[in-house]
């Protein structure tokens, strides 16, 4: 029997040139429905890749993630995420999930009862121990690009984190 192979959590990508934190949020958050952020972010000289990470930790409850973007700033407006709103009511072939510290468990999925529009979104559930869950995705971006980034995020239950973060190369 072979073993299974080892995934990297979460995701990285070959000879990262930057890492930049977008959004950090602690526990203090307290909102009683779907807050919209807006982020720019500016890709570096000589990228091709990048990979959104969002990284929820809970304590108890279940983060809901929906509505995400990333469109080039003045440009042609095209969404660059695949399965943006989670509208094809599942992570489909781009959005990755894992846990670190529960591999085994699956508890981030796609659910159909607390969304910002449609009628999909992403939670990330705690199993009862607490949880560190991160949803990616790899996208082609153009370098030395503005871009500008969107999601709605709502928390139900008692947060520690969140943070929205990407990696380029």
């Amino acid at each position: 029997m072979k073993p299974l192979p080892v995934r990297t959590c979460p995701p990285t990508l070959s000879q990262p040139i930057t890492s930049n934190v977008l959004l950090s949020l602690d526990k203090t958050i307290d909102f009683p429905t779907f807050k919209r952020y807006v982020l720019d972010y500016i890709s570096p000289v000589n990228v091709v890749n990048a990979i959104l990470m969002f990284e929820f930790n809970t304590i108890w409850g279940s983060w809901y993630l929906d509505d995400v973007s990333m469109k080039e700033s003045g440009g042609n407006n095209q969404e660059i995420i695949d399965n943006s709103g989670f509208e094809i009511g599942n992570l489909g072939l781009k959005w990755s999930f894992c846990d670190p510290r529960y591999p085994w468990i699956q508890d981030g999925t796609i659910v159909n009862h607390t969304s910002h529009l449609g009628k999909y979104s992403y939670e990330s559930k705690d199993p009862g121990v607490g949880s560190q869950e991160y949803l990616t995705q790899i996208l082609n971006i153009k370098s030395k690009t503005r871009y500008t980034i969107e999601f709605y995020v709502f928390c139900s239950g008692e947060p520690d984190s969140a943070q929205v973060t990407i990696i380029s190369n």
